[in-house]
């Protein structure tokens, strides 16, 4: 297969056309354009704890960090963010950009009381910044 230079290309890359090479295997090449009044989105993550190892109820280790189910939240530090989501939770495994969804029943004991305390630790953390945010009541 040939490359083809940057003069060659031209302008346009969406002038190719694509084409198989033959046999049984196909090659392919898409391109997409985006619409030059669509804005890139930027979502972001909200980590829970550092980067550990979690371990299943079989005793497979893998090493991820947990995240919040919320993305970009109005006020993370007057609402407790959530943990746990119809018994699952999102581990985004080290090195990569994609979270999984993985049962919280699955985790070892170990990793279930790790991510109670978590729950415990973030609900109490909102409710204090809550009363500190709260306007106060005369009496």
């Amino acid at each position: 297969m040939a490359c083809l230079s940057a003069d060659e290309i031209g302008k346009s890359p969406t002038a190719f056309e694509t084409e198989g090479n033959g046999g049984a295997a196909r090659g392919s090449v898409s391109i997409r354009k985006t619409r030059p009044d669509q804005a890139p989105k930027k979502i972001t993550y909200i980590a829970v704890c550092d980067v550990r190892d979690w371990k299943n109820k079989e005793g497979q280790v893998i090493r991820a960090c947990m995240l919040a189910f919320e993305r970009n939240p109005a006020d993370p530090e007057t609402k407790p963010l959530t943990l746990v989501s119809e018994g699952k939770v999102r581990l985004l495994l080290e090195g990569r950009k994609q979270f999984n969804l993985y049962p919280l029943s699955n985790l070892s004991e170990e990793d279930q009381n790790f991510v109670d305390g978590l729950i415990r630790a973030r609900k109490a953390a909102a409710e204090a910044a809550a009363e500190k945010t709260a306007p106060e009541k005369e009496e």
